[in-house]
């Protein structure tokens, strides 16, 4: 494989499209329009399981790549020393955001999966990122 640096997906379907570059590893949100729309065939999902929004392509783990957990997430941030209050408050209303059945149907749309949790289960999923990937990186030669 040659890395073929791209500023971005946008830049990079055409590409991959018209057939002048084999494969991208790139976002179902970015590349799900195209997949739907019978531009682009998708050969794996990085997340342990199939996404619900595309339940026909398979895992990366299930195409014979052994303990493959490559996921993209996002989280709500605030500066620290945010009253707490403030940060309750905040947590709340994201939570009732993602509850909105409107809401989830445009990030599964995307391909997202919304999930919601509280600012503790978030540090404590950042602090396994952060040893995981540590880990990973230790490895490389």
């Amino acid at each position: 494989m040659t890395e073929i640096p791209y500023k971005g997906s946008s830049v990079a379907h055409p590409d991959l499209i018209a057939n002048r570059i084999s494969f991208m590893i790139d976002p179902l949100a970015a590349a799900g329009p195209h997949i739907k729309a019978g531009l682009l065939r998708a050969l794996a999902v990085s997340t342990p399981q199939r996404n619900p929004s595309f339940p026909d392509v398979p895992t990366a783990i299930e195409s014979a790549v052994p303990g493959y957990d490559f996921s993209s997430w996002g989280g709500v941030f605030a500066p620290a020393g945010t009253p707490r209050a403030i940060v309750q408050k905040l947590t709340a209303e994201i939570g009732a955001a993602l509850a909105n059945p409107d809401l989830r149907k445009r990030f599964a749309d995307m391909g997202l999966v919304a999930k919601h949790s509280t600012p503790d289960e978030l540090g404590k999923f950042l602090q396994s990122e952060m040893s995981r990937w540590r880990a990973v990186l230790a490895k490389k030669p």
